[in-house]
């Protein structure tokens, strides 16, 4: 066909690239923290290369990400009316009530009966 172009795209080539080069990152920092780092004593996820660092990437992103949806709950809230107010579903407040602020709880104890 006219329209296909021939050979590999330059997307599947820099994809094939940069999935090797991540392979060889990823497996050569672990055989070095796991065989040659013995000092370290590093176990699990720990032996990844650069652990620190991409643990803190991945935080920072769970932050935003987490900070953005509660934004968006706001927004929600206040467009709704709500005004951004705490929402307790019917049965955790039935809950709460009865353990808490229950007038009658005397009332509501059962008379101890005697064996006869």
């Amino acid at each position: 066909n006219a329209d296909q172009p021939d050979g590999v795209s330059r997307g599947s080539v820099a994809f094939v690239v940069l999935f090797v080069v991540g392979s060889i990152y990823i497996l050569g920092g672990f055989l070095y923290n796991r065989v040659l780092n013995t000092s370290s004593r590093l176990r699990g996820f720990e032996q990844l290369p650069n652990y620190r660092f991409w643990r803190g990437i991945y935080m920072g992103g769970k932050w935003v990400v987490t900070r953005a949806a509660n934004g968006a709950y706001y927004l929600a809230d206040v467009a709704s009316g709500r005004r951004g107010t705490i929402r307790i579903d019917d049965a955790e407040y039935n809950f709460r009530n009865e353990l808490f602020h229950s007038d009658n709880e005397d009332q509501e104890i059962l008379p101890i009966r005697q064996r006869t």
